[in-house]
């Protein structure tokens, strides 16, 4: 029998292989079974249950393990797109603009940030700025198209934008 940190190495392996398959899932529940204290436990389920689109228990797993590690990138990034993906932006903000503050070179996290603006409507600006710099580090094709889908987003947005609107209030 596995113990709880090879189980989680082994759901984290099959999770960045396959984007959470079910046997990536079982081997996180398993985990989180036995030792549901367990900060590595807490994060890959949360992982695993945000790829199958189940945020609001996502976000408790989460929560749990920014309690534990709140200066940790991964945590913060997963807290933040589940916040984001349940429409909770403005708490989503708090945990994203944290994530980025302690990697603001990192494409990956100047995309998420850009992405939640876009999906909020706000910042629409900041967001074509954050997409910008992210297109001038080094980032895979998949990623580079991703971000013109992006840009390209913000910028319809912007032609409609206005900068004086109240904030959306949500979340």
């Amino acid at each position: 029998m596995m113990n709880v940190h090879e189980l989680v190495k082994k759901a984290l392996k099959l999770y960045n292989e396959d984007d959470c398959s079910e046997e990536a899932f079982r081997l996180a529940q398993e985990a989180y079974c036995l030792d549901c204290e367990s900060t590595c436990a807490n994060s890959i389920m949360g992982k695993c249950l945000y790829a199958r689109e189940q945020y609001q228990e996502a976000e408790k797993h989460c929560r749990f393990s920014y309690e534990k590690k709140p200066k940790s990138k991964e945590v913060l990034f997963s807290l933040g797109v589940c916040l984001r993906e349940q429409g909770k932006y403005s708490e989503a903000e708090i945990y994203l603009e944290k994530m980025w503050l302690l990697d603001e070179e990192n494409p990956r996290y100047l995309m998420e940030l850009a992405f939640l603006y876009l999906d909020w409507g706000v910042n629409l600006r900041l967001a074509l700025e954050l997409v910008n710099s992210a297109l001038k580090k080094e980032v895979d094709m998949e990623g580079k198209a991703y971000l013109f889908d992006i840009k390209s987003e913000i910028e319809e947005e912007l032609k409609t934008y206005d900068i004086d609107a109240p904030r959306p209030e949500c979340g």
